[in-house]
């Protein structure tokens, strides 16, 4: 019994230390928390048996008394405006051990008590999310240098896009790596809820990279199935529009876009022009489709100076006037794997202007500017992970042509 907890407690450390994502950390260190717990009551069934008494009685006590301290404590955290979790839990049991059994004069008791002092240092505490405000979760705004969005507050790794916010910064929406659902914070009463999956269909498989629309009225997603007309499962673009009560029943794009071997991601104009990357040439480029009379004509591939031959572009993001494209360029034959992003600006003609390189950003994917036209987010790295970054917007005027600033 001893062996079976104290392995959990090992499994939920080791987890804890070798995984990066903040929930997957949750998971183990909950394993952990269950190992404390149960170490917790075989000690209390050992004193137990050595004075006579009954092992198995005391030992549910051992098991109950921590697991009630637990509860306790996870309200009392929630109270003051934070999260509860295993090191809440192991705090408590120390003091209780240090405290009474300690009274008894036994080494043991001490021993054992600031055993699970040492365990409530490891495991994992979140931070005071339920009492954020303001704006982008009320981080204070970047500058010119890239920083990490909320480090403390999301998950620290692994996205597979940026989040995308209402107009009004209410709502934030974005795509873990290994989960297949989408992500979502809004404020209520004044305060950013805790991150949450979003259900908006119990039809589909999987949701996958939400872009909002300008106005916020749609989002469009990418989902991973056939549709009727399509002879295997494959990548398509959905979109849901916003109702009163939340989303309505997803939609697909027409068959003339999701005819296209699709991936990672769309943006959408003001206008509703769709602009989205696509395989159909043998590698990744970006397709454009015109939005007139409520209908998305044929996509057409975007001209040289934004597809080139022997580079991959992908995850562009276009500017809600259509005034500039933001994108992702990388080399197939380049084994370090380096991305980066570029822009490019309409010129007078409607044509689009060569593009020109975001130096100074590193690894760059997914790149958005939000809706205000302030801070521009896009998928970085850090010790070989993915984490969201954030820079002030100011960083496309300095590479906008001098005659169109």
């Amino acid at each position: 019994m001893i062996l079976l907890f104290l392995g959990l407690l090992v499994l939920g450390f080791a987890g804890y230390a070798v995984f990066a994502s903040l929930w997957i950390r949750y998971i183990f260190a909950h394993i952990g928390g269950l190992g404390i717990i149960g170490l917790f009551g075989c000690w209390a069934g050992t004193i137990a048996k050595k004075k006579g008494h009954n092992y198995w009685k005391a030992f549910f006590v051992g098991l109950m008394a921590p697991s009630i301290l637990g509860i306790i404590s996870v309200g009392v955290v929630y109270a003051l405006g934070g999260h509860g979790c295993g090191g809440i839990v192991s705090l408590f049991i120390a003091i209780v051990v240090i405290l009474f059994y300690s009274l008894s004069k036994k080494r043991v008791a001490l021993i054992v008590g600031f055993f699970f002092l040492a365990a409530a240092s490891m495991f994992p505490q979140q931070k005071d999310t339920l009492k954020l405000t303001g704006p982008y979760l009320g981080q204070k705004p970047p500058g010119t240098t890239p920083e990490i969005f909320a480090p403390d507050i999301l998950p620290s790794s692994n996205y597979h896009t940026t989040p995308t916010f209402m107009p009004d910064g209410g709502e934030a929406y974005w795509k873990m790596q290994e989960t297949n659902t989408i992500s979502m914070m809004k404020i209520v009463d004044g305060i950013w809820t805790v991150p949450a999956e979003v259900t908006l269909s119990s039809g589909l498989k999987d949701f996958r990279d939400p872009f909002l629309s300008p106005d916020g009225k749609r989002m469009f997603f990418l989902s991973k199935g056939k549709l009727a007309y399509q002879s295997e499962e494959k990548e398509n673009i959905w979109y849901v529009e916003r109702k009163a009560d939340g989303w309505s029943e997803p939609q697909p794009l027409n068959e003339g876009i999701n005819f296209h071997k699709l991936h990672w991601r769309v943006s959408v104009a003001s206008n509703g022009n769709l602009y989205f990357t696509s395989r159909m040439s043998g590698i990744e480029d970006i397709y454009y489709s015109a939005y007139r009379d409520g209908e998305y004509q044929k996509p057409e591939r975007l001209g040289g100076v934004i597809n080139t031959e022997e580079m991959c572009e992908t995850t562009p993001y276009i500017s809600r006037d259509e005034s500039y494209l933001i994108f992702s360029r990388y080399d197939l034959k380049d084994k370090s794997g380096q991305i980066q992003s570029y822009i490019s600006f309409r010129t007078k003609s409607g044509l689009w202007d060569t593009p020109r390189k975001f130096e100074h950003l590193g690894y760059c994917l997914c790149p958005q500017i939000t809706s205000d036209g302030k801070y521009f987010f896009f998928i970085g790295i850090k010790n070989r992970e993915f984490v969201i970054k954030w820079v002030s917007a100011k960083i496309i005027e300095e590479l906008r042509p001098k005659e169109r600033r």
